[in-house]
């Protein structure tokens, strides 16, 4: 089970990368869905997005490109795809993980509220 100080330590990790690629920041684009998603830093190779669903919330049906996902928070999710197929996930506070290209809506079960930092990677252009 992991400390609060190697959760804080991979927070502020990740953070640090993230600011390191800001350095030719982009201005933030307008973001399609401001309610759940708030971008926090975006150019050429990532957008850092806070992304946050209330008790018992769905976001509308969105696409990500390949992103790394840390969780803030102990709650249970719904994924819904395109499909009609459901998956259902437990995260906890300071879980990492990869996560391919996916459209979907997702889902907080929980009675409480969900916050995560993704990074999206950008795919470079050739």
């Amino acid at each position: 089970m992991p400390t609060n100080f190697s959760r804080k330590a991979s927070l502020i990790a990740v953070g640090a990368l993230a600011a390191s690629f800001a350095g030719a920041q982009d201005p933030v684009g307008v973001d399609p869905n401001p309610q759940h998603y708030k971008v926090e830093v975006e150019n050429d190779q990532v957008r850092v997005l806070h992304v946050h669903l209330g008790p018992k919330e769905t976001s509308p049906m969105h696409y990500h490109p390949a992103t790394v996902v840390i969780s803030q928070s102990d709650v249970r999710l719904r994924f819904t795809y395109p499909d009609g197929k459901t998956e259902e996930r437990a995260t906890t506070f300071g879980a990492v993980r990869f996560r391919p290209p996916v459209t979907h809506t997702a889902e907080n079960l929980s009675d409480k509220d969900f916050d995560a930092i993704e990074v999206e990677l950008e795919t470079p252009s050739k």
